[in-house]
Protein backbone atom coordinates (compact mmCIF):
# COMPACT_ATOMS: atom_id res chain seq x y z
CA UNK A 1 0.00 0.00 0.00
CA UNK A 2 1.34 3.27 -0.98
CA UNK A 3 -0.09 6.76 0.24
CA UNK A 4 -1.27 8.73 -2.69
CA UNK A 5 -1.75 12.94 -2.25
CA UNK A 6 -5.22 12.22 -0.34
CA UNK A 7 -5.82 9.62 2.13
CA UNK A 8 -8.38 9.30 5.45
CA UNK A 9 -8.65 6.25 7.74
CA UNK A 10 -11.33 5.13 10.02
CA UNK A 11 -11.98 2.13 12.61
CA UNK A 12 -14.61 -0.44 11.90
CA UNK A 13 -15.42 -3.71 12.60
CA UNK A 14 -12.69 -4.37 14.68
CA UNK A 15 -10.21 -3.27 11.41
CA UNK A 16 -8.74 -0.39 10.48
CA UNK A 17 -10.16 1.30 6.95
CA UNK A 18 -8.05 3.39 4.22
CA UNK A 19 -8.69 5.43 1.60
CA UNK A 20 -6.32 6.25 -0.66
CA UNK A 21 -6.84 9.49 -3.70
CA UNK A 22 -3.39 9.40 -5.82
CA UNK A 23 -2.07 12.21 -8.12
CA UNK A 24 -2.82 10.22 -10.95
CA UNK A 25 -6.41 9.95 -10.99
CA UNK A 26 -7.87 12.67 -8.17
CA UNK A 27 -11.70 11.05 -9.01
CA UNK A 28 -11.28 7.72 -7.62
CA UNK A 29 -10.12 5.82 -4.54
CA UNK A 30 -8.85 2.53 -3.27
CA UNK A 31 -9.99 0.95 -0.06
CA UNK A 32 -7.43 -0.87 2.41
CA UNK A 33 -8.56 -3.08 5.06
CA UNK A 34 -5.90 -3.86 7.99
CA UNK A 35 -6.55 -6.23 10.51
CA UNK A 36 -4.60 -5.58 13.70
CA UNK A 37 -5.32 -8.99 15.15
CA UNK A 38 -3.85 -11.07 12.16
CA UNK A 39 -1.15 -8.25 11.23
CA UNK A 40 -1.14 -9.54 7.70
CA UNK A 41 -0.41 -6.62 5.39
CA UNK A 42 -3.19 -4.30 4.32
CA UNK A 43 -5.76 -6.49 1.90
CA UNK A 44 -7.01 -3.92 -0.92
CA UNK A 45 -10.94 -4.19 -0.71
CA UNK A 46 -12.24 -2.36 -3.32
CA UNK A 47 -10.31 -1.47 -6.31
CA UNK A 48 -10.88 2.00 -8.03
CA UNK A 49 -13.22 3.45 -6.67
CA UNK A 50 -15.02 5.89 -8.55
CA UNK A 51 -15.08 9.00 -6.18
CA UNK A 52 -12.32 10.88 -4.52
CA UNK A 53 -12.46 10.11 -0.65
CA UNK A 54 -11.55 13.27 1.43
CA UNK A 55 -12.77 12.36 4.77
CA UNK A 56 -13.66 9.46 7.06
CA UNK A 57 -15.61 9.03 10.18
CA UNK A 58 -17.15 6.44 12.24
CA UNK A 59 -19.56 6.93 15.21
CA UNK A 60 -18.67 6.05 18.69
CA UNK A 61 -21.33 3.26 18.98
CA UNK A 62 -20.27 1.46 15.89
CA UNK A 63 -19.81 -2.12 16.35
CA UNK A 64 -15.65 -3.62 17.06
CA UNK A 65 -17.01 -6.65 15.19
CA UNK A 66 -17.73 -7.11 11.83
CA UNK A 67 -21.80 -7.67 11.92
CA UNK A 68 -22.83 -11.53 10.64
Amino acid sequence: MTLGTSWAFARWGGGFWFFVTNDQDVFTSWVYRYDPDSQAPPELVVDQLRTAVIGAGVSTCAPTEVPR
